[in-house]
């Protein structure tokens, strides 16, 4: 099972040991039928599967998302959130604005090592070998944290696929044999509900 404390998609945490703390399942068959297919009619209007393709850098096969399991994030960490005034700047290229502008996707501001090019503009160098998916609302100026992984995982990208849900894109190895599979968490931020999927690519 695949769960995850904390990261849309949007979720909890999965650590450096693979072990996946406990969540509240609402799996039954009805509900995940009927959320699996409201899921694949917005994914069919949005680009999702050219996204996924983009991101798995695939050119040949077509991606197939396989509903795995959901699960209810009831025990996120929260925390304060006072960023620096350029904070917005430098990690510009790891934050995903939802399209109100009421939340934002923190991808890989966690752990980042930020240096300068010849020019004197920022860049971001991965430091830590452990990445945090993190949900931040300006606004309230909270910062939640939805996943943790570690080096055995990797978060690609994220995809808002309406003002309160997301799409996060990444790997993982479950078998600990280095032969990672590619998921996909769709996250209600506001019910903090998240559906895991399996990418699977097909000729």
């Amino acid at each position: 099972m695949w769960r995850i404390v904390f990261f849309l998609l949007i979720v909890p945490s999965f650590g450096c040991n693979n072990k996946q703390p406990d969540h509240e399942l609402t799996d039954s068959a009805a509900v995940a039928a009927k959320n699996a297919k409201e899921d694949s009619t917005v994914m069919s209007t949005q680009g999702v599967t050219e996204w996924v393709q983009e991101t798995m850098k695939s050119k040949t096969s077509t991606p197939k998302l396989t509903w795995e399991e959901q699960w209810k994030g009831d025990d996120l960490i929260q925390s304060p959130f006072s960023p620096e005034s350029d904070f917005y700047t430098i990690y510009k290229s790891v934050l995903r604005w939802s399209p109100d502008s009421n939340y934002i996707l923190d991808i890989g501001s966690y752990g980042a090592v930020v240096t300068s090019d010849r020019f004197g503009n920022s860049a971001l160098e991965q430091g830590e070998p452990d990445t945090e998916l993190a949900l931040i609302e300006p606004k309230t100026q909270q910062r939640t944290r939805l996943m943790f992984v570690g080096p055995s995982s990797n978060i690609l990208d994220a995809k808002w696929m309406s003002n309160n849900k997301a799409m996060v894109i990444g790997t993982f190895d479950k078998t600990g044999n280095h032969d990672n599979d590619t998921l996909v968490w769709v996250i209600d931020v506001t019910d903090k509900l998240f559906r895991l999927y399996n990418v699977k690519s097909h000729p």
